[in-house]
């Protein structure tokens, strides 16, 4: 028997769980602060549902769901006194999705997945249910294909993501040399490429940009950007890997580390190459005994090439359903 508690914000989130929902997620966020940035930061017009799920021998969350909720304002067409005095109605927009590296909103211990299906359905049933859900959808993982069927009018789309980076050689050099040739060159040459310029990494961001001629310009602009502005807000350790000259920051990428082994990165700056960009995140992550597995945090659509580097790939739904206008 599976039990679920949903939360309105992640602040009403009982801090006792966090570290266990940090362990659950480890493979997609460094933090748990990134949930609650991502709450924070969202519009005016957005709310979110929160779904905790426990198992009867114990106590930890054993699955986690977020629910983004968008809502319009229309004016309702049920009948032609509605439309006369144009009486509003919000009309909501569901997406089961959450921020990090996969981007799923539905995540369960594995051990349990042959529960998770049947409860995700009845949540999702119960709002598709009611009168102001005009849309739902939901990403997830093939592990949870029995979701795929819980409507006949639903649209199904198949995803393929770069997962994690799995660290099975000793160091970075043995990892280029188990790449295919194409690409251990590809990368080799980028290397080559950055000769003129300087490899740096500062523990504070605004370090970075000192003493640089245009310096203090990028520093306010960058730190105002997203997802800079968010990751500034975690309040957990990262590092910042630079390509830079005297002038400027060429090439910026945030590198955390997270819970049980796993590292996340992100590109935010990438003038003097992305490939280099990616690469300096991933000998950081060699150069680290303790991590095992390297997710990238970016939205970009570069899955293919992170694959290509070493990537294990990951196979996702994603399922909308709306409801027919009447």
């Amino acid at each position: 028997m599976i039990i679920t508690q949903k939360y309105n914000s992640a602040t009403e989130i009982d801090p006792e769980f966090i570290p266990d929902l940090e362990a659950l997620l480890s493979d997609c966020i460094p933090s748990f602060e990134m949930i609650k940035k991502y709450e924070n930061n969202a519009p005016k017009n957005t709310h979110f549902a929160y779904y905790l799920f426990f198992g009867q021998k114990t106590n930890a969350p054993i699955g986690f769901a977020q629910i983004k909720i968008l809502q319009n304002e229309r004016l309702s067409k049920k009948n032609f006194f509605d439309r006369l005095i144009k009486r509003k109605q919000q009309k909501a927009e569901l997406d089961w999705s959450m921020p990090g590296s996969l981007k799923e909103g539905l995540v369960f211990d594995p051990q349990y997945i042959q529960y998770a299906c049947p409860k995700a359905r009845d949540i999702f049933q119960e709002y598709q249910d009611r009168d102001d859900v005009e849309t739902q959808q939901i990403l997830f993982s093939t592990a949870y294909e029995d979701l795929t069927k819980a409507d006949p009018n639903r649209t199904l789309e198949s995803l393929s993501i770069a997962e994690t980076l799995v660290k099975n050689k000793e160091s970075y050099q043995s990892y280029l040399s188990s790449l295919s040739n194409d690409i251990s060159q590809s990368i080799k040459s980028s290397w080559k490429a950055l000769r003129e310029f300087k490899l740096s990494d500062y523990e504070y961001f605004k370090e970075a940009f000192a003493y640089k001629a245009k310096g203090a310009e990028q520093y306010r602009t960058l730190k105002k950007s997203e997802p800079m502005a968010t990751y500034l807000e975690l309040g957990c350790p990262m590092e910042f890997l630079t390509i830079e000259n005297e002038e400027e920051i060429l090439a910026l990428t945030v590198f955390f580390e997270g819970k049980n082994g796993h590292a996340f990165y992100d590109v935010i700056v990438s003038e003097a190459g992305t490939m280099a960009s990616h690469q300096m995140a991933i000998m950081r992550f060699f150069e680290r005994e303790h991590l095992n597995k390297l997710h990238y945090l970016g939205d970009e659509p570069i899955s293919q090439n992170l694959i290509n580097c070493g990537f294990t790939k990951r196979s996702q739904f994603k399922v909308k359903i709306q409801k027919e206008v009447a």
